[in-house]
């Protein structure tokens, strides 16, 4: 297939291989944008992991704890039972230790309800996580504020887009353009941009550059949150 050349940009057929190069771009940027989600997610399971194992080994060191403190206990109430003398001493030493053994044991339940939550956080949090993508598509004729067709220098054409699902909180979103037609002897120079993001939609702007004048656009779109 023939390519274009330097000075060839500007026909119809550099703008449409131009197109399709951005595209790919676009393409290639979100593929990149679920990866870096994916091995953003491994690394916190890997983190949930590490923290996991060390409550578990905390757990371990407070129940050995707690039987020798149990066996303390037994050898002062053996002392108490043979040294009437020192009774009262010791029954208050064994209240002591009772109440450390106490507060020892809800410290281990304390920490395995914590090992059970960390536990149960990864698989939530995978879970919960939503996409939602489209293609905005927009043209002189029939989009409503369209100004990046007529007049020189930087024009910006504002939108919302709406998700067809609301999230929790604002979502990260990627935006790339997928086409765009142009007058022939104008600047094809245009870029797309996220402006504002709520928890049901975004605004993104379309921008001109010097005597860019643009017929019609397309917008891909990807967004992810909870």
């Amino acid at each position: 297939m023939a390519t274009t050349g330097a000075d060839d940009w500007k026909t119809p057929l550099g703008v449409y291989e131009r197109a399709i190069r951005e595209l790919i771009k676009t393409r290639q940027e979100m593929q990149a944008e679920l990866e870096s989600i994916k091995a953003m997610q491994a690394s916190q399971i890997e983190n949930l992991k590490e923290e996991i194992e060390r409550y578990q080994i905390e757990t371990q060191t407070l129940k050995a704890e707690l039987g020798v403190t149990k066996e303390r206990l037994n050898t002062v109430q053996k002392i108490a039972d043979e040294s009437l003398s020192s009774k009262e001493a010791l029954n208050e030493v064994i209240r002591l230790t009772k109440d450390r053994v106490s507060n020892m044991e809800k410290s281990a339940e304390d920490v395995q309800r914590e090992i059970d939550s960390l536990k149960s956080d990864p698989k939530q949090q995978i879970n919960n996580l939503r996409i939602e993508h489209g293609v905005w598509e927009g043209t002189a004729k029939n989009t409503p504020g369209w100004s990046i067709l007529d007049g020189d220098g930087r024009r910006v054409f504002r939108s919302y887009i709406r998700f067809e699902q609301g999230f929790s909180q604002p979502p990260q979103v990627v935006v790339g353009i997928s086409y765009f037609d142009i007058i022939r002897k104008s600047n094809s120079r245009l870029k797309v941009k996220v402006a504002e993001i709520d928890k049901n939609g975004f605004y993104f702007h379309l921008q001109t550059y010097l005597n860019t004048q643009i017929w019609a656009a397309g917008v891909n779109w990807l967004a992810y949150g909870y």
